[in-house]
Formats: C-alpha cells, structure tokens, sequence
C-alpha cells in the first residue's frame, strides 16, 4: 500500500573560471566547481529513517537492541544528510608545439547525484508490504496457505502512531541518515593533434578516470557474521528458546513465538525479522578506466569526408550499477560475500577492450557540378549521375562473461562456483553455438563456502562486426524544387551477431548461445522518396 506523495528536493552551485595565457604557445585554464544537492522532503512529512543508536523498547540479557525507526517532523524535515562539500577543482593546458601540432592535457574532479536527492517514495511506516509468511518453524509445520494467505490479518501501514515501536519483531528497513554520499570521479586526459595532408587531422588521445565512494547494493543491515556459518545450517535454521517472547505480541510476527530461529539471534538488531537500507550504500564502490584512443579525421575535399575512432581500455571495478533502480542500464551484477569485496574486484561488466568504428561519405564524381560527366544530358543526369554513397562500420570485442550459479549456498549473498581450469575454447562462434566456453572449467562449492570464480571472467562473449550502408540520390526537378531518393540498409552484410551464451552453472544450457543479441539483427534495408519544395 503505497499513498501518493508529492517530495521536493533542490540544486544549488556555482563555477568559477580563468583562462591564463603564459605565452603565444602555452594556455592555462583553472577552475573550480561547487555544487550541493538539497536532500529530499516531502510534502506531508511523510518520511522515516533508522537511528542505528537509539535503544529500543525490547530488552534481553546479551543481546544488543539498539536500533529504532525515526520520523521527520517540521524542524528536520529530510531523512538524509546533506552532502556539503563537493569541491570540484579544474585544470588544464593547451601548448601549441608548432604550426600543426597541439598538445592538450586536463584533469577535473566530479560529483553526481546521490540517492539523498533522487529516492522519493513514502518511508516505511506509510508504505508497507505485506508478505505472505509460509512457516514459523523451518517447514515443521504450515503456518500460512494459498487460500488462506494472512490467517493474522494484512500488515497495514501504521504511519507514524507507534513511534519508536514501528514495525518492532518484523522484517523491515528505511534510510541511513548517512547513506548521502555523493560519488565522485576523477577525470584526466593527454590529447596530442598533428594535421596531415589531405585535409586531415590525427589525435591520439589517453584517458583515465577514477570512481570513487560509488554506490554498492548492499542494502542489509543484519548479516549473519562468517563466523556463525560454520554452525551449520542446520543449527542456524533450528528452534531455540525466543528471548522475546512476551515482549513482541503481535501475533503476525516470528517473534510472538516461544521459539525462533538461532539465526535471527544471532545478526544486528535482532528484534526486528531482518533490516535493511532503503538506499544502496555509499562509500564502498571503486572503478578504474584506463584508454588509449586513435582518431584520423579527413574533412570534406573532393567529395570525401571520412573519421575512423579506435579505443582501446580497460575498466576495472568492484560494483558494476549499484541497485535495480538502475537495472536497465545493462551490467548487472551480484555480490558472492559482502563481508570480502577484494572479491568482487574484477573486469567490469562494461568494459570493452576493443571498438573501432568508420564513418564516411562520399559524392560519386559523375553528374552535374562533379568532375566527370557534368554536361551530360538532363535526362541522364537523373538517372547515373549525383549520387552519393554513405555508411558506418563497427568492430568490437565481446562483454566479459559473468558466470553465476543456480542454486547457490550462502548467507546474504549469491553463491558462485569454483573456478577449476581454464574456461576459453577456440574456433568460430558457429561451432561454438553448444560449448561456448570449457563448462568442466567449473565445479560446484560446498555449502556456505564462497566459490572461487571471479565476478567477472576474462573470458569474453562473443563480438559485434556490423556494416550499415546508405545509398542517396538527389534530383534538381527545377529552381526550389528537389526529389531525393534514398536506400538504406543496416547490418549490410547480413552478418548474425550472437548473444552471451548461458552463464548460470547447473543449468542445462550452461555455456550454451540459444540467441541472437538484442538490438543488432539480420539485414534490414529500407527506401524513402522525398520530394523538397
């Protein structure tokens, strides 16, 4: 249940500027950049966040019960702190070597949006889910069925009339007052140009940049501790007495119980049935990039324009996207132990080692106004002569491959498997369709125990080579008036570019290409006539 909201938040910053002329050869540019985003509030005061500190109203010998949800009111309308110091200092040069070689450098520090500023729904209290809840026991017995899902009744959203004891002996979560880090970047870049004969310029560029405080989606704030694991599931899964009981009532808790899972003992804040952020955590994230970038541009002479680009990188990192709210963005991955990040430290999943890519056009030299044929007759001029030819080639290497588990083992994570042998294969995609990849290069962990894979492999899934073509013609009918005809076509060559092959371990169609890749299909040509006037 989830009430309409109306929240507000604001963008205040401001930049200063200056560019210092050292000599005829030589500019300095320094600047600096400061900005701050207002935390979000909302209209009716409709938000809450945990104070990790405060302690609660449930109390029991050796267990540590601190940690209650809070509400906004008039004086601290906001659940998030404010970021304020996002100085974003600027710096670069430009030296003109000589009449036809340049020399540029820059490095700049920039800050993007946190989730204080872009998270707006209602906080809990005023919007709740309201789960079905099978077992109290670990399948002893049933407490809960299909047609009769909420023998207790359905949670509703109690607002902020409990205080203090919102949402007491249930699994919930809100915001971290300090989860409002502002992820950072740190950008550089060394750009040499020489012009070369025909019309053109060549720049070779180097870049880098450096993500730091990046969101990671951890979004617990109860994990069972390693050292619990070697307890067994068994025990961890068990009954034992529920020091709680008498002191949570509700009968739609676990903890209204005698007896409660060992478990739910055993992790921070205990009286609630699992706790979570409702914002990723900040601060925790961490990427490196790193290219070398080739760029030749011939401009427009004869009839010719052309620029060819080729990257080359690396892009390293320990989180890929930080939640599902930005899932759509491609890349995502999941965290095998959050109690270890070294361990997720991996190629990122968007990192492209290779892309080249070549633009042209070009004017055939026959018809009117061109150097051949230019006098010939009207009529022929319509159909050979004036036509111009245009198309885009791309080549890039294939996404690093991200192989997971089904079924995986461990507590607040997602298991992968061991990492036993070497997992490349050689040959043509096509005869590679069934075993893209060495599946024996896998095996299965034990239970609880992290799997050596990496998050991400340096095994790569199959590339992108396409060609797109155009054809154009253009006919002066007479003065102010023009038809233009135009055929196009996409994937020219009709080459198949295949999708990632299956990377969940245990599947049956482990290292298996069951599809093509979204977004570049087979060819796909098309005319248009237009007519100008």
């Amino acid at each position: 249940i989830e009430p309409k909201a109306f929240s507000r938040s604001a963008y205040w910053g401001f930049y200063l500027q200056d560019d210092w002329k050292v000599s005829r050869k030589l500019t300095v540019n320094l600047g600096v950049r400061y900005d701050f985003d207002v935390p979000r509030w909302e209209a009716q005061d409709r938000y809450s966040y945990w104070d990790l500190n405060a302690q609660s109203s449930v109390r029991a010998p050796g267990y540590d019960t601190r940690g209650v949800i809070k509400f906004v009111d008039k004086d601290n309308r906001s659940p998030f702190n404010a970021d304020m110091n996002n100085w974003q200092p600027r710096v670069g040069f430009a030296y003109a070597a000589n009449t036809k070689t340049a020399i540029r450098a820059g490095y700049g520090l920039f800050y993007t949006l946190s989730r204080a500023t872009v998270f707006g729904r209602p906080g809990t209290g005023f919007t709740i889910d309201s789960p079905a809840i099978w077992t109290l026991d670990s399948n002893a017995t049933l407490n809960s069925s299909l047609n009769n899902p909420f023998p207790n009744g359905v949670l509703l959203p109690p607002g902020r009339s409990q205080g203090d004891n919102t949402f007491l002996g249930f699994g919930t979560g809100t915001i971290v007052r300090d989860n409002n880090r502002n992820p950072e970047y740190h950008s550089w870049n060394l750009s040499i140009q020489r012009e070369l004969p025909m019309r053109s310029v060549l720049e070779v560029n180097y870049t880098g940049s450096r993500g730091t405080h990046l969101f990671m989606p951890i979004t617990t704030l109860s994990p069972l501790h390693p050292n619990d694991w070697s307890r067994g599931r068994t025990a961890l899964n068990g009954l034992v007495t529920n020091p709680f009981f008498g002191q949570i009532t509700d009968s739609r808790s676990v903890y209204s119980q005698p007896t409660v899972q060992l478990n739910r003992l055993l992790r921070p804040m205990p009286h609630f049935a699992g706790t979570s952020a409702g914002t990723a955590e900040p601060a925790r994230g961490d990427s490196n990039y790193h290219a070398l970038q080739i760029k030749w541009e011939k401009r427009y002479s004869s009839g010719l324009t052309f620029l060819g680009h080729y990257t080359w990188s690396k892009m390293i990192d320990n989180v890929s996207h930080s939640s599902g709210n930005v899932s759509w963005l491609g890349g995502s991955t999941t965290i095998q132990n959050i109690w270890d990040l070294r361990g997720e430290r991996a190629l990122s999943a968007h990192d492209i080692a290779s892309r080249a890519v070549f633009t042209g056009a070009y004017e055939l030299p026959f018809g009117k106004g061109r150097k051949f044929a230019a006098t010939m007759p009207r009529i022929l001029n319509w159909i050979a002569g004036n036509w111009d030819i245009s198309g885009m080639a791309l080549f890039q290497s294939g996404m690093p491959l991200h192989v997971t588990q089904n079924g995986g083992n461990i507590w607040d994570g997602t298991q992968r498997p061991n990492l036993i042998g070497d997992p490349s294969t050689t040959g043509s995609v096509q005869n590679r369709i069934n075993s893209y990849f060495n599946t024996a290069a896998f095996s299965q962990p034990a239970v609880d125990v992290p799997g050596s894979s990496p998050r991400s492999l340096n095994y790569r899934g199959p590339g992108i080579s396409t060609l797109d073509a155009a054809l154009l013609k253009s006919i002066i009918v007479r003065e102010g008036h023009r038809l233009e005809l135009r055929m196009e076509a996409t994937n020219f060559t009709n080459t198949p570019m295949f999708g990632d092959p299956a990377t969940a371990f245990g599947a049956v169609n482990f290292g298996q290409i069951t599809g093509l890749r979204n977004g570049v299909g087979p060819r796909n040509m098309q005319f248009g006539l237009k007519y100008y006037f």
